[in-house]
C-alpha cells in the first residue's frame, strides 16, 4: 500500500508541477505580450510552417468562397479546420510585387517592386525566410514559373529553391505543372522531417493559358480556368498526404493565399495587372494552424502583407519594426476583427502608355481609386463596381483620398532600394510568353498629371497589346500583324503599335518593312521626348534600345553592315554591359573587315559573360585573320573545351594546329637554306611544306629550284607538274611547261608509274591535248589495277570521264 500511496503522491506532485509549471509559462508570456501557441491553437505546438500560393486565383472560385461548381474540396476541407478571410486584397495585381510583399510583409511601396518587367526585390529587404533561418528553420523554396526565378530576388533566405523545371511547359518554357511541383515538395519534405522548417510551396497552374490536364479538361471544357483551379487543389492534396503520411499536419501551420486574381473580362480585362477592381485584387487567404479552437471565418480585411507577421506571431518570434502588414494569428482564438483599417493597392501599367497609375484605398465598406477620373465604391452594396459615386458621395471621396495620401506617405520607405533589373533577351522573351512585358518600363514617381488619359480610356489598347504580345511569344506572326494593323487604325499616333508591328515584321523576315516601322517608333518618341521629357514613357529607359536592336539585326540581314553597326552603338549607348550587344557590333565590324575592332568588342562580349564558346569560336576566327595564329588557337582551344562536340572548330583547330607546326617546319628549312642554298633535299622539303600550307607559288618556286639542281628528280617533276597544270591561280598556271616536266618524269620513270602517268594526263588535259590525256589515262589506270591500287583507280577514272568530255582536271 505505500508503493501505491507513493506513486498517487508522487503522481499527484507531478500533476500539480506540470499545472504551475504551464501557469508559470502563460503568466510570463502574457506579462510579455505575447501571443504564444497553447493560447491560440490549444495544446498542439506548431513546428512547421507551409506557405502555399496559388497564383492568379480569384478568391470566388473556390468552394469555400461560395463557388457553386465543385473546385477545392481539398482546400475547403483546410479552411474548415482554421481561419478563412473572406475579404482579403493583394497590395498590387502581379505575380512578381504581389509575391515580394507577401515574403516581405511590406508594401510595394516599401519594397519597390513595382512591376514583373526589369524588377527584382533588393537583397536589402527582409524576407520571411531569412528570418526564419536565423531562428534555426530549415527553409525551402519550390516556385512554378518564371516570374519567381531567383534572379528577381525571391530567393533570399532559402536553403534551397527549387526554380528549375525538370519537365517545363509553353513556349519559352515558363513554367511547370503543379504535378510536379508538389512532388518536389513531398521529396523536400522527405528529406527535412525531422527538422523545424519552413516550405514556401508556389503553384502557377490557374495562369493563362488555361489548359489543365485529363481528366480536368474534359470535366471544366465549358470554364478551363476553373479547371486550372480544380487541379491545382487536387496538386495541394499530394502535399496534405505527404504531411499526413509524415506525421507532420497536426504540428504544420499551414496558410493559403492567392497573389492575385483575374478579370475574366469583366470591365474588360481579360487577365490581370492592368486595373484594380475586386476580380483582379481579391484572393483566397486561409490560416490554418493546429488544432484550432475557433476555427471560422473574418469578414474584416485583410492583406497579403499580413502574412509575414501572422507566421510569425505563431511562432512567438518577434515582428521586425518595419512590417506593415497585420498580425492575424488572433483570430483563431476568436478575437473579433479590428475596427476601420485602411488597405492599400496599386497597378502602374497604364503609366507604360502615358496614363496616370491606379492607387486605392479600401476599407471594410468602400473602394476609392485615385486617377484621372476617380473612382468610388460602395462595395457591400455594388460588388461587381458598376456604380462610381464620386458626385454623389464627394465628401467622402475627399476624405479617402486625403486619407490615400497619407498611408502612401507613410508606406513608402525612405531607404535607397535598386529595384531595377536589365533583363536579358532571352528572360524578356519568357516574361512575354506570359504576356506580362509591356513595351516600356512603369512610373513609379506616383505623380498625377490631371493632362494625362484615365487608364480606362486605354484599356482596349492594352489589351490588344498583350495579345499581340502573347501571338508573337506563340510564334502567331500573321495574327500579330492584323491587329497591330487594327490598333494603327484605331490609335495612329501610338509608339507601341509601331514597335510591335518592328517585331512582327522582323520574325517574319521583312527586315524592309521592319525598319520602316522601327524608324517610324523612334520618330514618334523622339516627339514625345521634346513636348514632355520627363514623362516616364519615354524616359532613358524606353525601350528604344529595342529598337536599335530590331534596327541593327534588320540591316545586317540586309547585309547594310555599317548601319547595324550604327544602332548596335546606340543600343549599347543606351544600356552598356551587354555582352549580347557586343556580340552583335563585333559580328557587323567583322563583316565590314574592320577585324580589329570586331576582335575588341568580342574581347569585351567575354570579360562580361565568361565561358560563352561561340564568341570564343568567333574571336578565334578574328585572331586567325589577323595571323595572331597563338592567339586564334587558344581560342579555338578553349570554344572545343566548352563544347566538346562542336565539329567545325575541331576541325579549325586542327588545320591550325597543323599550320602553326608547318610555320615552324617552314621556319626551320628557311633557316637551313641560309646555311646552304644550295641543298635540293631542303628546298623539296621547303616545297611540300608551303604547298600543305597552301602558299603554292613558293611550293613552286622551291620545287623549280629542286629541278634545276637535280634534272632526274623523277617525283619533284611529278609534283611540280601537277601544281602548274591544276592550279586555279592563271598567273601560276602553266600546262605547257606542266606537260614537260611530266614526260620527263615518266621517261625517268619508264612510263611504269601510273601516278606519274596519271599526272601526265593531267597536264595533258590541261594543255587542250585531250586524246592523248585519254590515251595516259587509260594506260595509268591499267597498272593501277594491276597493282592493286583502289583509291587511285578510282581517281583515275574521274579523270577520264572529265578528258572524254573535253574538260580538263582541277585541283
Amino acid at each position: 500500500m505505500r508503493v501505491k500511496w507513493s506513486k498517487v503522491r508522487l503522481l499527484m506532485s507531478y500533476r500539480a508541477f506540470t499545472r504551475l509549471r504551464a501557469l508559470f509559462i502563460v503568466v510570463v508570456v502574457v506579462a510579455a505580450g505575447v501571443v504564444g501557441w497553447f493560447l491560440v491553437c490549444g495544446r498542439r505546438p506548431i513546428r512547421n510552417v507551409i506557405l502555399i500560393s496559388i497564383d492568379t486565383c480569384r478568391a470566388d472560385h473556390l468552394n469555400c468562397y461560395g463557388f457553386t461548381r465543385k473546385t477545392t474540396p481539398n482546400i475547403d476541407a483546410i479552411a474548415g479546420e482554421g481561419i478563412l478571410f473572406k475579404n482579403a486584397i493583394t497590395p498590387i495585381p502581379l505575380t512578381l510585387p504581389a509575391h515580394s510583399s507577401m515574403l516581405t510583409g511590406t508594401y510595394p511601396l516599401y519594397h519597390k517592386v513595382r512591376d514583373n518587367l526589369n524588377h527584382k526585390l533588393d537583397e536589402s529587404n527582409v524576407t520571411v525566410a531569412e528570418i526564419l533561418r536565423k531562428q534555426g528553420y530549415t527553409t525551402g523554396a519550390v516556385v512554378s514559373c518564371f516570374v519567381l526565378d531567383r534572379q528577381f530576388g525571391t530567393g533570399q533566405g532559402f536553403d534551397s529553391y527549387n526554380d528549375k523545371f525538370e519537365n517545363p511547359i509553353g513556349p519559352q518554357d515558363f513554367e511547370r505543372r503543379g504535378d510536379e511541383a508538389s512532388r518536389f515538395a513531398c521529396n523536400w519534405l522527405e528529406e527535412h522531417r525531422d527538422e523545424p522548417f519552413f516550405l514556401f510551396l508556389h503553384y502557377f497552374d490557374p495562369h493563362t493559358d488555361y489548359d489543365p490536364p485529363e481528366p480536368f479538361a474534359t470535366i471544366y471544357a465549358d470554364d478551363l480556368y476553373t479547371g486550372e483551379i480544380a487541379y491545382t487543389d487536387h496538386c495541394l492534396a499530394q502535399v496534405i498526404d505527404k504531411l499526413k503520411g509524415l506525421g507532420l499536419y497536426d504540428s504544420i501551420l499551414i496558410i493559403i493565399v492567392g497573389d492575385h486574381g483575374e478579370g475574366l473580362g469583366e470591365h474588360g480585362e481579360a487577365e490581370h495587372g492592368y486595373y484594380i477592381y475586386e476580380p483582379m485584387i481579391k484572393v483566397p487567404f486561409i490560416v490554418r494552424p493546429p488544432g484550432c479552437r475557433k476555427p471560422g471565418r473574418v469578414d474584416g480585411i485583410v492583406s497579403l502583407v499580413d502574412v509575414v507577421p501572422t507566421i510569425l506571431s505563431y511562432l512567438g518570434i518577434p515582428i521586425p519594426a518595419h512590417v506593415q502588414g497585420k498580425d492575424l494569428s488572433g483570430y483563431c482564438g476568436g478575437r473579433t476583427f479590428s475596427p476601420q483599417r485602411y488597405l492599400y493597392c496599386e497597378s502602374l501599367t497604364a503609366t507604360k502608355y502615358g496614363c496616370n497609375p491606379l492607387l486605392g484605398l479600401i476599407d471594410e465598406q468602400w473602394k476609392y481609386i485615385e486617377t484621372t477620373r476617380p473612382e468610388l465604391y460602395e462595395l457591400a452594396g455594388d460588388p461587381l463596381e458598376e456604380n462610381n459615386l464620386i458626385e454623389k458621395e464627394a465628401k467622402r471621396a475627399w476624405f479617402m483620398q486625403a486619407h490615400l495620401q497619407e498611408l502612401t506617405a507613410k508606406l513608402a520607405s525612405d531607404i535607397a532600394i535598386d529595384s531595377e533589373l536589365r533583363l536579358d533577351d532571352k528572360s524578356r522573351r519568357r516574361l512575354e510568353s506570359l504576356g506580362y512585358v509591356g513595351t516600356a518600363v512603369v512610373d513609379a514617381s506616383g505623380k498625377f498629371d490631371q493632362t494625362k488619359p484615365d487608364p480606362k480610356d486605354l484599356i482596349s489598347y492594352h489589351e490588344d497589346n498583350q495579345r499581340v504580345v502573347y501571338l508573337i511569344s506563340h510564334e502567331r506572326l500573321d495574327e500579330a500583324k492584323a491587329i497591330c494593323e487594327r490598333m494603327l487604325a484605331d490609335w495612329p499616333d501610338m509608339p507601341d503599335t509601331y514597335l510591335q508591328l518592328g517585331r512582327v515584321t522582323f520574325e517574319k523576315g521583312e527586315f524592309a518593312e521592319s525598319i520602316t516601322h522601327n524608324a517610324k517608333y523612334l520618330a514618334l518618341v523622339s516627339q514625345v521626348d521634346v513636348q514632355h521629357p520627363e514623362s516616364p514613357v519615354f524616359n532613358p529607359n524606353k525601350p528604344t534600345f529595342m529598337t536599335h536592336n530590331l534596327l541593327g539585326a534588320a540591316y545586317y540581314q540586309l547585309e547594310q553592315y555599317d548601319k547595324a553597326v550604327e544602332h548596335y552603338t546606340a543600343v549599347l549607348a543606351i544600356k552598356s554591359g551587354q555582352p549580347d550587344m557586343h556580340n552583335n557590333l563585333a559580328s557587323a565590324f567583322f563583316k565590314l573587315g574592320k577585324t580589329e575592332r570586331a576582335a575588341e568588342h568580342w574581347t569585351e562580349a567575354l570579360r562580361l559573360k565568361p565561358g560563352w564558346p561561340e564568341v570564343h569560336n568567333n574571336l578565334a576566327g578574328a585572331y586567325y585573320r589577323l595571323d595572331k595564329i597563338d592567339e586564334a588557337i587558344e581560342h579555338w582551344a578553349e570554344a572545343l573545351r566548352l563544347k566538346p562536340d562542336w565539329t567545325e572548330v575541331r576541325d579549325n583547330l586542327n588545320k591550325l594546329t597543323a599550320r602553326k607546326e608547318r610555320d615552324a617546319e617552314i621556319a626551320q628549312y628557311t633557316e637551313m637554306l641560309q646555311r646552304n642554298p644550295d641543298d635540293p633535299n631542303t628546298h623539296s622539303k621547303l616545297a611540300a611544306a608551303f604547298y600543305r600550307k597552301g602558299d603554292v607559288e613558293k611550293a613552286i618556286e622551291h620545287w623549280t629550284k629542286v629541278v634545276e639542281f637535280k634534272p632526274d628528280a623523277a617525283e619533284v617533276k611529278n609534283n611540280l607538274a601537277w601544281v602548274l597544270a591544276t592550279v586555279e591561280d592563271e598567273k601560276l598556271r602553266n600546262p605547257g611547261e606542266a606537260v614537260r616536266l611530266a614526260e620527263g618524269a615518266c621517261e625517268l620513270t619508264d612510263y611504269n608509274q601510273p601516278e606519274m602517268l596519271d599526272t601526265l594526263g593531267v597536264a595533258y588535259a590541261a594543255a587542250g591535248r585531250f586524246d592523248e590525256a585519254v590515251e595516259i589515262a587509260e594506260k595509268a589506270r591499267e597498272l593501277a589495277v594491276a597493282s592493286g591500287r583502289k583509291e587511285l583507280v578510282s581517281d583515275i577514272e574521274k579523270h577520264l570521264e572529265l578528258y572524254k568530255v573535253n574538260k580538263p582536271y582541277s585541283d
